[in-house]
């Protein structure tokens, strides 16, 4: 039933780049923790104390349905969604990542094809609708990018038996860097469908996005609130001063010139993942040492 819905949807795989981004992953416990444990108790162990935002955002029965993280480029926006697919993979039913020079991945209609085929991998119920959609023959490319969130995605949701699911075990939907998907005239289809459409789908589907905080984001995505991340926030600079303490622990340094490295690296990348990786890349490959 896979293979077939593959050769009907003709989805995208983003598989490689969540690899790559999670290359490294250091911390975000403050976000990201407790996620992929299972909870039998529902709400009041998920808004346990170790549970990370996402989590309790997940299992607290709101009506927001969309968690919104918007930071600045290098904050490791990316790496935050890679985990999400591999750690939280048993509530996490499809993950999307664009690239702004992979024009395909910014298409609304090849999204929801790409979405359609994750989700009806996890969800056999889903899947069987779906397969009996695609036997009736119809062809999705002549179907604008609302008519196949319609077909793919809302439809059959409509129709899956609720079983336990709910606003306090949301199954999520991770699309991440959204702000790739606009254009110069500040234009994109993909965020107008998520904005428009998306609180069309059941109660315990949650939409996690991340995007940098430029001015059409936050014009269409502000209804759902917004989590600012910001470089400077002192949970961010701990990780990254975490990350860049464990990469100098395995360099031939004393202790007087570890720290000093250490101080030198938090410095110059100023709480910005983007900016402290190219360095560590630079003394593993011998341009710079580690001393300097």
């Amino acid at each position: 039933e896979i293979e077939e819905l593959q050769r009907w949807l003709k989805p995208l795989d983003c598989t490689s780049d969540m690899i790559a981004a999670e290359d490294g992953f250091t911390g975000r416990e403050w976000l990201l923790g407790d996620i992929g444990e299972t909870h039998t108790g529902g709400k009041a162990e998920a808004k346990a104390e170790f549970a990370g935002e996402i989590e309790r955002w997940r299992t607290d029965g709101t009506a927001h349905q969309v968690f919104w993280i918007a930071a600045a480029p290098g904050w490791g926006k990316s790496a935050v969604s890679a985990r999400m697919a591999h750690a939280g993979c048993a509530r996490v039913m499809a993950v999307h990542v664009r690239k702004h020079d992979q024009p395909d991945r910014h298409d609304a209609g090849r999204v929801a094809r790409s979405i359609a085929l994750q989700r009806g991998t996890q969800l056999g119920e889903y899947r069987t609708l779906l397969v009996e959609e695609a036997r009736r023959g119809p062809t999705l490319d002549d179907k604008n990018a609302k008519e196949l969130f319609q077909t793919l995605l809302a439809n059959p949701l409509a129709h899956v038996i609720k079983g336990g699911r709910g606003p306090h075990d949301r199954h999520v939907i991770v699309l991440d860097a959204l702000d790739e998907a606009v254009d110069a005239d500040g234009r994109s289809e993909l965020l107008t469908l998520v904005s428009s459409e998306f609180g069309k789908l059941p109660s315990w589907l949650g939409l996690l996005v991340t995007s940098r905080p430029e001015a059409p984001v936050v014009r269409q995505l502000s209804q759902f609130g917004v989590h600012a991340l910001k470089a400077d926030d002192p949970r961010n600079l701990q990780d990254v001063q975490t990350y860049t303490h464990n990469w100098l622990q395995k360099q031939d340094l004393d202790v007087t010139a570890r720290k000093a490295a250490l101080e030198a690296v938090l410095q110059a990348g100023q709480g910005n993942f983007l900016s402290v990786r190219p360095l560590e890349a630079a003394v593993k490959e011998g341009i710079l040492s580690p001393d300097k």
